[in-house]
């Protein structure tokens, strides 16, 4: 139980943390970057939806993906503060 809350928490972090992350990458001003954008028309062309083919739900997955990637960054950087944070710990008690 109190490891299923544990990765509970963690998730429901990463979430938020990423979420807070993508919010304020959003209100930076710059342009989509043309990788991304032929990225994602290439995504679409193959998974054969070609009513997404525009340029406003373009801008609005890229939004998605810049949600995920944060999600999916600030994850890793709990993952590595949880990975140290054992370390330490276990140093600890080997010490004492």
């Amino acid at each position: 139980m109190k490891k299923a809350l544990y990765v509970l928490a963690n998730v429901a972090l990463a979430l938020v943390g990423g979420w807070w992350l993508a919010q304020w990458v959003s209100t930076l001003p710059y342009e989509m970057p043309s990788w991304l954008e032929d990225g994602i028309r290439g995504s679409i062309r193959l998974a054969g939806n070609r009513s997404l083919d525009n340029t406003d739900d373009i801008e609005t997955i890229a939004i998605l993906v810049a949600i995920v990637v944060c999600t999916a960054l600030v994850g890793v950087v709990l993952a590595l503060a949880n990975w140290l944070g054992r370390q330490l710990i276990a140093r600890r008690r080997r010490a004492s």
